[in-house]
């Protein structure tokens, strides 16, 4: 089966390049309340079909920008929704409560700029969104963020993706696979950064989102 994908000409999956956008904007915007679906991976998919001419870079870009701001919305609204009584998060224990006290802490100590960061730390998306709805934060600088945070996303994963599909012209999934390396890497460099700033402020580095 894994053959037969790898077989795939190009031109076969840009047959369904209709629904391709579709399909980038509801990954886009469902990963931020079920992380396991992959996002970043359909963005820059889609990069790597529109540096082979089947699709449209701008397209692709918009498209997984208005489904992450949208998704965040989302996350967020299902914060708020949670939490209508106004609990602290520190009532919850266990991943939950420590995703919650950290996001929350984050909004306070960095405010709107941290809902733009946490999209490329590994379950701190859901953490900040959710976190951010739950604990009451403006709405409005909260919105105004994701849309910031979702073009600036869009744009990363759209061009690394476009990257990957320039240099393998003629193999879709080995630009694929560059694209996944580069992201995999910045991710990597963007921990050590956190982990590193965390233990210079002897701040705990097990979050419970990693």
């Amino acid at each position: 089966m894994i053959e037969a994908l790898l077989d795939l000409d190009v031109h076969d999956l840009a047959r369904l390049a209709g629904w391709a956008y579709l399909v980038i904007f509801g990954v886009a915007a469902g990963d931020a309340v079920f992380p396991v679906l992959p996002g970043e991976t359909a963005v820059i998919l889609g990069g790597v079909l529109a540096a082979q001419g089947n699709l449209n870079i701008l397209a692709v870009v918009a498209v997984g920008a208005i489904g992450a701001a949208v998704g965040d919305s989302i996350s967020y609204q299902l914060g708020r929704t949670a939490n209508r009584e106004g609990r602290p998060p520190t009532e919850h224990d266990g991943r939950f409560g420590k995703a919650l006290a950290w996001g929350h802490r984050l909004l306070e100590s960095r405010g709107s700029s941290v809902i733009v960061t946490a999209r490329f730390i590994p379950g701190g998306r859901t953490a900040v969104t959710f976190g951010a709805g739950y604990t009451g934060y403006s709405r409005m600088r909260f919105t105004g963020s994701a849309i910031l945070a979702g073009a600036v996303w869009g744009l990363y994963a759209g061009a690394i993706g476009y990257i990957g599909g320039t240099v393998f012209e003629e193999h879709w999934w080995a630009g694929l696979l560059l694209g996944l390396a580069i992201a995999l890497s910045v991710t990597g460099i963007i921990e050590l950064v956190r982990k590193f700033r965390g233990n210079r402020h002897n701040e705990p580095v097990q979050t419970g989102v990693d």
